[in-house]
């Protein structure tokens, strides 16, 4: 099978979607560091299950996605997708069109999701699927920075995972500490079994015991059921003579409540013929004096009317003088304002007719031809004043450039015979050229040592930086360790001091009592007291007050399966009887809700001290008692000590852990000193090369300066003569073409000459010119003013013609009110005389309807006193029938609830009895000697004590006595099948280790083999072999590496020189790859720690797998070397801050790459 092509979107730096094409043969990545090349590595490691954030660089899965950028904006999602081709049968299920694509897809905060060729499946099938290929997320063919490094220094006993996951027994580790798991369990469960059976047999003895207390408790049951039922019988008849007698008083009330209401009928009819009148007499007697108001307010209207005419009239009158004082006034005005308005129009036709408006426009044209006369007058002035100006200065200009080139040329001919004169003394120097090579050699030789021992010290640094770390870090641990000790100190020493004073509480107290033995969790103090009470200061020795260990064989169970008091109390076997039978409920509404379903001798409490007993006692939560408190004491020693024992425990802990960070402090402070000396001979060997670097570089400069100098100096002064003899000519030139552009100008005199006559000949034109534009310019000023006085007349004429117009309208509307308020002022003089009549006759109506009003007032007056001594009579009759009714409805009430007692009596005999009344004599004899009911009771209540002392009875022990011996036969069988697993499981851990030894020795053998080979091919010689250390166990020793380079002898990895020890590492590593190669290998920059020659022979090796296994290679790389031996090459860039890119490069564009970087 072949994996040819890797596409990337949003995968950490690569945004945008990203191919690699993965061919045979070597593929190799390089580009600057920081670029994202091994964001490719976790991308295929991703794809392939990993499920752990840091072992890709990352916080948590999310942030894989890419976060964004200044200019890009931030991924939702990432996707990863392998393409595998040629899977074989291995593949076969998965195929489609020659190949498959594996998929992991992930979203912010959902999870990943997997698919191959678009259908989704598990993350495990993905694991299993890169398994069968021999490869994974952390297989051996994925090679990370650092693994080389790794291997190296880890221990031997952590090598041998490198051998088992070569041998393929991880898996058979997982399934052997599966088993190990299955087989505890299984023993687990098997002494459980038998816990089992041995309680089941202790209370198969018990039911025993039970059945016989369950038939005396049936046969006092049936005497309880006779006597109650005697009871009943009693209750019943005396029910019975109870209704009887209620029934004859009922007849008596019955009568009386018949006889008054006959008398309230007599008199409701006398009284309805009296209400009957009155309505009628009522609303006759309002009507008159609803008439009677009316009258007198339509009077008072009139007398109103009659005071308003007269201020009308006034008013009418007043009107009438101010609108004729009006219009004589407006008239008056009207005539003023058409007389301005004649005057008005005579002035503006006057104004109209002036002569000087027509000679308007042949002004305006006069006077626009002279100004532009002045105007090209002026102009001519200013452009001969301009070419003087120009003429002036371009002749300064010419004067003054004539005067620097002669300057420049008598200087540049100095320069000249000053230079050739320092040209030929330096012709005649010369030097030997054969130190220069000496010096340089010195120079080159000591940079190199200096670079060797920059490696070196930067080695030390590195470990130095890396030891001081380590000894803060545990410098700070010491600090919080002392910190936590100290605290820990001062919180033991405050237990003790509570300790102390909860002992001497106690010393006083009696030892051998319930309270001090009685062991239970905090929080239940006040539940014990509520269920033993006084109980708890009891002795549990012989004594006038005790508890005695008496064992009940049944207890009945709780209601609902509660939970008793017994799971949280132990320590005193004396009171386990009443601790069963007590129940703990949560809430008082609980203990209400249970309390009736409670049998003989049991009872419910809250953890506040709430107590619901069976036999219907009740009291709420307990108050604070002084055995309250001791309960409280007690359970605060017990956590007190259970405290102390804790931190005891802790403080010495702390100690050990102190001490042994103290050891290792004294190890790394040992191994920065022997670095710190090291660092310190390294830079005095620096400072040595350096000065003899210094002196011959002093040397050097020296010879320079004679030779290299000298000449560099001669043909700078060659160029520079024949730049100056150049400068001299092109100087000479310009200087005479400067000087005929001076004689070309034209002289200033005669320009002068020139603007003087222009200007005097013009002079008195202009003059004449300005006074005609100062004539016309008056003469058009005047025509402007008569203009705007035409406009401002016009105007007032306008307004006058609109104000006259306005007090025409108005003179009209004033004669029309005029005429109105005659009319008026002749319709009100006719009205007092109407108003006076109407007055009249309201007053003679107002009279006849008093003495009718007054009349009806009378009659009103009888009936209603009538109707009042009537209802006096009716109220009493009603007070007594209310009374005598209420005497009814009592009897009518103890009736029904001794009827209803009755029915609850015969509903009670038949749940009780399941028989009617009426079929006592059935149950028991009916006859004189029957006892009466106070003596029943107190029979009834004997038997109940009898019961009661017999306690809680299990009425189903022989049932349950059968079920228990067919649940001990099942029981006893299934331990059996458990004794059997157990033997299989051992059996099959032993086969477990055994397959282990077997595949781990055959791969040591074969991954020895081609360590010797690989190692052999890596170094051009020596020898190597591995092998297993500190225990004579396969499964438990460890992995050495024992390597002996060419010209060196046999000895540990880990006592090479660096090179040395990761070239055996890789030698280890493709050991491993070899005994079952991979599809793909990848590699991340294992080749930093190598030098050329040592990269030479690996990528060989490389280039050899490839070629044998078919394996591509996927190469990342800052080598020149390993880039030139790739097959193909591919850059990573990041030209675009935080955004990598893929480009397929070329041997010189990787180059560029790498100095990039």
């Amino acid at each position: 099978m072949k994996f040819t092509k890797l596409k990337i979107t949003g995968f950490k730096s690569f945004v945008d979607t990203t191919i690699l094409d993965i061919k045979g043969g070597l593929t190799g990545l390089v580009g600057p560091n920081g670029c994202g090349k091994s964001n490719i590595v976790e991308a295929i490691k991703w794809n392939m299950g990993e499920a752990g954030p840091s072992r890709l660089r990352a916080g948590e899965m999310n942030d894989l996605i890419f976060a964004g950028t200044k200019g890009r904006a931030s991924r939702n999602s990432a996707e990863v997708i392998l393409t595998i081709e040629d899977g074989g049968d291995l593949l076969q299920s998965y195929k489609n069109n020659d190949e498959i694509e594996v998929s992991r897809k992930i979203g912010k905060d959902e999870g990943s999701t997997y698919s191959i060729n678009n259908k989704e499946v598990r993350q495990r099938d993905v694991q299993i699927l890169f398994a069968d290929l021999a490869i994974g997320s952390r297989s051996n063919a994925i090679v990370d920075q650092g693994q080389v490094g790794k291997i190296i220094n880890s221990k031997a006993i952590d090598r041998r995972q490198i051998l088992e996951e070569a041998a393929g027994i991880s898996g058979i580790h997982a399934r052997k500490h599966e088993t190990e798991l299955k087989l505890k369990s299984t023993e687990a469960n098997l002494e459980k079994l038998e816990e089992i059976i041995s309680n089941d047999q202790l209370r198969l003895k018990e039911l025993s015991r039970q059945s016989n207390q369950a038939k005396r408790y049936k046969n006092i049951s049936e005497n309880i059921r006779k006597t109650e039922a005697i009871i009943l019988y009693q209750r019943w008849n005396n029910s019975i003579q109870y209704i009887k007698k209620n029934k004859e008083e009922l007849q008596i009330y019955t009568d009386k409540v018949s006889e008054i209401t006959r008398k309230i009928s007599k008199k409701d009819l006398t009284k309805q013929e009296i209400d009957n009148d009155l309505p009628f007499l009522r609303s006759e007697n309002q009507n008159y004096l609803n008439l009677l108001n009316k009258l007198q307010v339509e009077y008072n209207v009139l007398i109103n009317e009659e005071e308003n005419l007269l201020v009308e009239q006034n008013n009418q009158k007043n009107n009438a003088k101010y609108i004729e004082t009006e219009i004589l006034g407006e008239t008056r005005l009207l005539k003023e304002l058409t007389i301005q308005a004649d005057t008005l129009s005579k002035e503006v036709e006057k104004l109209n007719n002036n002569d000087s408006k027509s000679n308007l426009d042949k002004i305006n044209k006069s006077l626009q031809n002279a100004k532009n006369e002045e105007n090209s007058i002026l102009e001519n002035l200013k452009e001969a004043e301009r070419k003087l100006n120009l003429n002036i200065s371009q002749r300064d200009n010419f004067k003054s450039e004539i005067k620097k080139l002669e300057l420049q040329k008598e200087e540049n001919i100095v320069y000249l015979k000053n230079t050739q004169n320092e040209l030929n003394i330096l012709s005649k120097s010369n030097m030997s050229q054969d130190k220069k090579n000496l010096y340089i050699k010195i120079i080159e030789k000591s940079k190199n040592n200096i670079l060797k021992l920059d490696a070196e010290e930067q080695n030390i640094r590195k470990n130095v930086n890396n030891l001081s770390e380590e000894i803060k870090n545990y410098q700070d641990d010491i600090d919080i360790q002392n910190i936590s000790l100290q605290n820990s100190y001062r919180n033991l020493e405050q237990l003790n001091a509570s300790k102390s004073i909860l002992t001497r509480l106690f010393e006083s107290d009696e030892e051998n009592i319930v309270i001090n033995a009685l062991k239970f969790p905090k929080g239940y103090e006040k539940a014990i007291e509520a269920c033993l009470g006084h109980g708890l200061k009891a002795s549990l020795e012989k004594s006038s007050i005790e508890w005695r260990n008496i064992l009940q064989e049944t207890l009945f169970e709780l209601p609902e399966n509660i939970n008793n008091l017994a799971k949280y109390a132990t320590g005193v076997p004396e009171v386990l009887n009443i601790l069963k039978l007590t129940g703990i409920v949560r809430s008082a509404l609980e203990g209400d809700r249970l309390q009736h379903k409670l049998k003989p001798g049991q009872q419910l409490v809250t953890k506040n001290g709430g107590l619901w007993r069976w036999d219907g006692y009740t009291h709420n939560e307990v108050a604070k008692t002084p055995a309250n408190q001791i309960l409280q004491n007690k359970t605060n020693l017990i956590e007190i000590n259970y405290k102390i024992k804790n931190t005891l425990v802790s403080i010495d802990k702390q100690k050990k852990d102190i001490a042994k960070i103290e050891i290792k402090i004294q190890n790394f402070e040992k191994s920065l000193n022997e670095h710190n000396n090291s660092q310190i001979s390294i830079n005095e060997q620096k400072i040595n090369l350096r000065n003899d670097i210094e002196q011959a570089q002093i040397d050097l400069s020296t010879y320079i300066e004679n030779t290299s100098e000298e000449r560099t100096k001669i043909a700078i002064l060659e160029s520079s003569i024949e730049k100056v003899k150049q400068t001299i000519n092109m100087s000479l030139e310009t200087l005479d073409e400067f000087k005929k552009k001076e004689r070309s100008l034209v002289k200033e005199d005669i320009l002068i000459n020139e603007i003087k006559k222009i200007s005097l000949a013009n002079k008195d034109k202009k003059d004449n010119l300005n006074e005609q534009i100062s004539s016309y310019q008056k003469e058009l000023s005047f025509i402007q003013n008569i203009e705007q006085q035409i406009v401002q007349l016009t105007n007032e004429k306008t307004r006058l013609s609109l104000q006259i117009d306005n007090i025409s309208q108005r003179l009209n509307t004033l004669r029309e009110r005029k005429l109105e308020i005659e009319k008026n002022i002749k319709d009100i003089k006719i009205k007092p005389k109407k108003i006076k009549d109407n007055k009249t006759n309201i007053f003679n109506q107002m009279d006849k309807v008093k003495e009718k009003l007054a009349d009806v007032e009378n009659k009103l007056s009888i009936k209603e006193s009538s109707n009042k001594e009537i209802s006096n009579e009716l109220k009493t009759f009603n007070e007594d029938l209310i009374k005598q009714r209420e005497n009814k409805a009592r009897l009518e009430g103890l009736l029904q609830q001794a009827t209803e007692k009755q029915e609850d009596d015969k509903n009670t005999i038949y749940e009780k009895l399941n028989i009617y009344p009426k079929d006592f004599h059935n149950l028991i004899e009916i006859n004189e000697d029957i006892p009466n009911l106070e003596e029943s009771n107190l029979n009834l209540e004997k038997l109940l004590l009898q019961r009661e002392r017999i306690g809680p009875v299990n009425l189903v022990a022989e049932e349950d006595s059968e079920k228990l011996i067919d649940k001990l036969k099942e029981i006893q069988n299934e331990k059996e099948d458990l004794e059997n697993a157990v033997s299989k499981l051992r059996t099959s851990i032993r086969s477990i280790n055994k397959e282990a030894k077997i595949r781990l020795m055959e791969a040591f053998t074969e991954v020895n083999k081609n360590f010797k080979i690989l190692f052999t091919e890596l170094f051009g010689g020596g020898e190597a072999y591995l092998a297993l250390t500190e225990s004579e166990n396969p499964l438990e020793s460890g992995l050495e590496l024992m390597a002996s380079p060419p010209g060196k002898k046999l000895q540990q990895m880990s006592l090479l020189s660096g090179g040395e020890q990761a070239l055996t590492a890789m030698a280890l590593i493709f050991s491993v790859f070899l005994t079952k190669p991979s599809p793909i290998c990848i590699l991340d920059e294992v080749d930093a720690p190598l030098d050329e020659s040592n990269v030479d022979r690996f990528l060989d090796l490389i280039e050899s797998i490839s070629e044998k296994s078919k394996t591509r290679f996927l190469v990342v790389s800052h080598n020149r070397l390993t880039m030139a031996r790739m097959h193909r090459l591919y850059g990573v860039t990041m030209q675009e801050p935080g955004v990598s890119q893929l480009v397929s490069v070329s041997l010189k564009e990787a180059e560029k790459f790498e100095n990039a970087g």
